[in-house]
């Protein structure tokens, strides 16, 4: 089998299928503006974020969208595919919204553009797991009064069984309740820009340690 028969042939995706695809999702969805992760989604888009976002870069260029940096990457939308006489879900009033920019404070009623951080992300699995691991404590608390208010004896090993279950949920959820809080004082120190400050110091360290490495390499142009 040749080389050409053995690849799949390259997906594209053209420009206009790019503004279907906005309009699409805003109509469905009774939204007004859309992520690059709700575009990248769509079916018939069978191409990655990285050539979906240079399409947006090069539609904005041409006045064909707009975009306003909000959340983790930004939102999306076309401005001629707005109808400026009517309100989309009650909250956007199209007459007094600038053409070019949906104000911040209306785009605030819509969280689900707020696309997670990665502590928030953190602290919502934390969360799911304390959650899990408090549900197999009470279980295991219930196997424990059923037990003992009843004649059914239960063997040395399924006792030891139940006691571990009991001690290692009970663990687990004080460890991920734990993390949940530290996880909020993170997402908070981050929001102040205290986490900034190291996070500046380790780009660089980083940086003269990688320059430093370089300067020690031969130069193997020479």
């Amino acid at each position: 089998m040749s080389d050409t028969e053995s690849t799949p042939p390259a997906q594209k995706v053209t420009k206009d299928e790019i503004i279907a695809a906005i309009n699409q999702i805003c109509e469905k969805r009774g939204q007004p503006v859309v992520r690059l992760g709700d575009i990248a989604d769509v079916d018939s888009i069978d191409v990655g974020k990285q050539a979906i976002k240079k399409h947006l870069d090069e539609l904005q260029e041409m006045g064909r969208v707009n975009f306003l940096e909000y959340g983790q990457a930004g939102v999306w939308w076309t401005p001629e595919g707005v109808d400026t006489d009517s309100e989309i879900d009650g909250v956007i009033d199209w007459d007094a919204v600038d053409a070019d920019e949906i104000p911040l404070d209306i785009l605030a009623e819509f969280p689900e553009f707020q696309e997670q951080t990665y502590w928030e992300g953190a602290r919502d699995t934390w969360g799911t797991v304390s959650v899990g691991a408090f549900f197999l404590v009470f279980v295991t608390a219930l196997v424990e009064i059923f037990r003992q208010n009843t004649p059914v004896q239960l063997g040395p090993n399924a006792q030891e069984f139940i006691s571990i279950v009991a001690v290692g949920g009970f663990s687990v959820a004080l460890l991920s309740l734990g993390l949940v809080f530290a996880m909020r004082a993170m997402q908070w120190l981050e929001v102040q820009g205290i986490l900034e400050v190291p996070r500046q110091g380790y780009r660089t360290v980083k940086h003269s340690a990688v320059r430093a490495i370089q300067d020690r390499l031969p130069d193997l142009d020479s």
